[in-house]
């Protein structure tokens, strides 16, 4: 097989990469890489493979970043996890990662062809997400762009499973903040998509896996409403937000009152402004929602009816402590 020249105009199937992997079919393409679905030419495993475009091929902290989604992501174990196999560097120079394969639809595609989910999807679901974030803090692994669009949802048998996916800047917690982890972001880049990032990751400021669990408060909110907690008019606007705002209501016709009322407790617990203030640990997340999936809808309002009114008015109090924007 003749090498083709790694160019991000081009489709690459028929490639062999790094004389293991042929390059099968097209899968999508993203503002670092594209995703080819391959084959192992010894095993026959079919497998994705990331590969860095080529305009980004020879930068050193692109480059480094791929490594650190494959070293993040390797430490990762976890059915809900997407796993990461190999790193590797073509003889064209040209780096990729090797990936499991899945066929499956983002939930941000499952949210606008289907809307809000039913409580029952919502509780199977979203137990899934925060089993794997409790996995990914055990690890000592903080992803930071978690969001609708890297949580695929496969059909398998009549059972959806969910996997987290690309950890491209995924951060571990006990890497030396003044070495590698440091030059990556020193550039001044926000890393994060700005509708799912925490106050703390807005202002620049260090994250842990409690920035997760707010990123995973906004994907809650959004999928049980529809929508994300914070949407400005401009970036600039929904981070501001994040960092100072209140999120309306939860709007969730779908869901009876009572479990309705359960479910704004624990999504407001999430995005607290404060990390201290949220869930220390997505388990105790996952414990919250299968409580909720194996109790019936009464006597819960009294409760809980009132938890969106309290923990608005602590995040309002937070308010009153300026805190300061980051400008990109």
């Amino acid at each position: 097989q003749s090498h083709k020249s790694f160019n991000s105009n081009k489709d690459l199937s028929g490639t062999i990469l790094g004389q293991k992997f042929e390059l099968l079919a097209f899968v999508g393409r993203g503002g670092m890489s594209e995703v080819y679905k391959a084959r192992h030419v010894i095993t026959g495993k079919t497998v994705a493979v990331k590969i860095m475009h080529q305009k980004l091929a020879r930068d050193e902290t692109t480059i480094r970043r791929l490594k650190q989604e494959a070293q993040a992501a390797g430490a990762l174990t976890h059915p809900n996890i997407l796993g990461v196999h190999d790193f590797g560097i073509d003889s064209s120079g040209t780096p990729f990662l090797v990936m499991d394969f899945i066929d499956g639809v983002s939930l941000s595609d499952l949210l606008r062809k289907d809307g809000p989910l039913t409580l029952d999807r919502f509780l199977s679901i979203m137990q899934q997400v925060a089993s794997a974030l409790a996995h990914a803090q055990e690890q000592n692994v903080v992803h930071r762009d978690l969001k609708p669009s890297n949580i695929m949802i496969v059909n398998s048998g009549g059972k959806e499973t969910a996997k987290i996916v690309d950890f491209g800047i995924a951060k571990l917690v006990d890497q030396d903040e003044d070495g590698a982890q440091q030059r990556l972001t020193q550039t001044g880049e926000l890393f994060g998509s700005p509708l799912y990032m925490s106050p703390e990751q807005c202002t620049g400021a260090p994250v842990d896996p409690r920035s997760d669990i707010y990123a995973f408060g906004c994907v809650l909110y959004e999928s049980l409403s529809g929508k994300p907690p914070h949407i400005g008019d401009t970036v600039y606007d929904t981070i501001h937000r994040h960092i100072n705002g209140l999120p309306d209501p939860l709007m969730a016709p779908q869901i009876d009152e009572a479990r309705k009322g359960r479910l704004e407790g624990i999504v407001l617990k999430c995005l607290a402004k404060a990390p201290t203030d949220r869930y220390q640990n997505a388990s105790d997340i996952e414990s919250e929602l299968r409580k909720i999936s194996l109790s019936g809808s009464g006597g819960l309002i009294g409760r809980l009816g009132s938890a969106w009114q309290l923990n608005q008015a602590k995040n309002a109090a937070r308010k009153k402590s300026t805190v300061p924007l980051l400008v990109i």
